[in-house]
């Protein structure tokens, strides 16, 4: 396995994403997260990102009352 950055690969980039695009409609590719609702959380949220307690992409999710 050997990792890149996307800079030294730009003029693949569209080709690369509709690869992948098609990739997780075939299922091919499984994306995870963990998602905590509520600003209140937020502390939550970060000390778990920074412990490794996420699965995925860590997401706080919340609603804007006004």
């Amino acid at each position: 396995m050997q990792g890149f950055i996307i800079g030294n690969n730009e003029s693949h980039f569209p080709e690369g994403m509709e690869q992948l695009g098609q990739w997780l409609k075939e299922g091919k590719l499984k994306s995870t997260e963990t998602i905590l609702h509520g600003f209140d959380n937020l502390p939550t949220v970060l000390l778990g990102l920074f412990n490794g307690e996420n699965t995925g992409k860590m997401i706080m999710s919340h609603k804007l009352f006004i």
